[in-house]
């Protein structure tokens, strides 16, 4: 919360403002109700936890579908939707977006005593990333991570939806729809903002497309086809951005630390993106 400046708690307030009952039916969000005490939130939430998703689980091909084609609904839905400049949402910040988990972030907080494991965890990520990567993507990464201007600018450009920040399987569930679909549940939206959806398709690559049982470019097809047969659409040079800024510059560290076997492909696409810029 402190490094989104999240002052309001953004999921009680998407939840009183009826942002969460004005999503489409593929999405399904658990909360029943909110209430405040002195000085905290409680959010009370039906018992969801057998249809909650493994963050380490091989997703079957039914599975992988509903969760991309549901997010791209969603995105859809609130495609442009200005009821998301209410302030009142406190929405994080694009720029807080982009930079949570930065290098200089990340020495910051330590330096300042705030050690949690995931500030220690992104601190021994980026010094691997800096100790192994190519030295032509540790340029480019650290370029932007000095100055995103350009790359703030073009996701700006882009349509702007709901995003939720933090779609990966540990968040995510699924239970049955009508007989031939399957609803997303999505859980914790601490992350939420206003922005390019592809930052969330990219995000959810970065972390869980090991768990896909397709290649990555048939995920971004299936979210990109049922954007295009609603009306709305990315162009590939978006989709690109889109993983550079929510999956590669938000998750290295991560990917690194895991020793993730595609990392050549997210090199390539952060060459390519950062090409554009």
């Amino acid at each position: 919360m402190r490094l989104t400046h999240d002052t309001q708690t953004r999921e009680v307030q998407l939840f009183l403002h009826d942002v969460f009952a004005s999503l489409p039916h593929e999405i399904s969000i658990p909360i029943i109700a909110a209430a405040r005490t002195e000085n905290a939130w409680a959010i009370l939430m039906y018992d969801v936890s057998l249809q909650l998703l493994s963050a380490n689980q091989m997703l079957d091909e039914m599975q992988a579908h509903s969760l991309l084609e549901n997010l791209a609904a969603m995105h859809m839905h609130f495609w442009d939707d200005g009821a998301l400049e209410n302030p009142a949402l406190g929405l994080s910040s694009l720029q807080d977006f982009l930079t949570i988990l930065s290098p200089s972030v990340v020495q910051r907080e330590l330096a300042t005593g705030h050690t949690h494991p995931v500030l220690e965890m992104a601190a021994r990520g980026w010094q691997q990333f800096n100790a192994t990567a190519p030295h032509d993507v540790q340029r480019l990464i650290h370029s932007l991570q000095q100055d995103h201007t350009a790359l703030r600018d073009k996701l700006e450009k882009m349509p702007q939806t709901l995003v939720h920040g933090d779609f990966k399987l540990g968040n995510l569930g699924l239970m049955r729809g009508n007989s031939t679909s399957l609803r997303t549940i999505v859980l914790d939206w601490q992350d939420a903002t206003r922005s390019a959806g592809v930052l969330d398709l990219g995000y959810f690559l970065a972390l869980n497309a090991r768990w896909l049982p397709f290649p990555k470019e048939t995920a971004i097809q299936i979210y990109t086809n049922v954007l295009e047969s609603r009306g709305c659409s990315f162009s590939i040079h978006d989709v690109k951005l889109g993983c550079l800024a929510g999956g590669a510059l938000r998750l290295l560290w991560l990917m690194v630390n895991n020793a993730q076997p595609d990392l050549d492909w997210w090199y390539d696409l952060i060459r390519r993106a950062a090409a554009s810029l």
